[in-house]
């Protein structure tokens, strides 16, 4: 009977991040799934743009995987390309070493916000503008009329709006906005 030796191998099972979309300054947590046939220590980096971002030393038990998190907060518009790449001492085929996510990422999110008496909402604009989003606000008569326009905006904010101060139409278009377009 001939007896073989398993090659010693490490190997990136996934990469995931939390959410696949996201706006600018979002907080996103990417998971490498690792695994390795012997126990030992690998070396993981998360790297983005080309540019290490994180490196991790990850002890590891033979046969098991294990999920590493990483958080990232999202800065460039567009889509972005993040990487994990791992290492270890002993290691056969380096082609299963590294796995890649992407992250659409949108710009600040927009928030349109209508109150009767647009200067009620002063404190709540500074807080909002704060956690660095951007927000509109209108008085009483600010409801867009049409669906395009309610559309540029991930959030509608009615604050004290009376449905009489509502024409049929706009009241038809926020349920579209909310209802079919998945608005806020």
């Amino acid at each position: 009977k001939l007896k073989t030796k398993e090659k010693e191998e490490v190997f990136v099972y996934q990469l995931e991040p939390s959410s696949e979309t996201a706006y600018e300054g979002e907080r996103i947590r990417l998971k490498a799934t690792l695994s390795m046939n012997y126990t030992g220590t690998m070396k993981a980096k998360f790297i983005y743009d080309g540019i290490v971002d994180k490196e991790y030393e990850v002890p590891m038990k033979a046969n098991q995987k294990f999920d590493l998190y990483h958080d990232i907060i999202v800065k460039k518009s567009g889509v972005n390309l993040w990487k994990v790449e791992i290492s270890a001492p002993k290691d056969f085929f380096l082609i299963n070493n590294e796995l890649s996510c992407f992250i659409d990422v949108k710009g600040k999110p927009r928030i349109l916000a209508i109150h009767q008496k647009e200067a009620k909402l002063r404190q709540f604009k500074k807080a909002v503008e704060a956690q660095n989003i951007s927000i509109d606000v209108r008085g009483k008569f600010g409801v867009p009329d049409s669906l395009s326009k309610l559309l540029e905006y991930d959030a509608l904010i009615l604050a004290d709006i009376p449905a009489t101060l509502l024409t049929e139409r706009q009241m038809s278009n926020i349920k579209k906005y909310v209802t079919e377009y998945g608005g806020g």
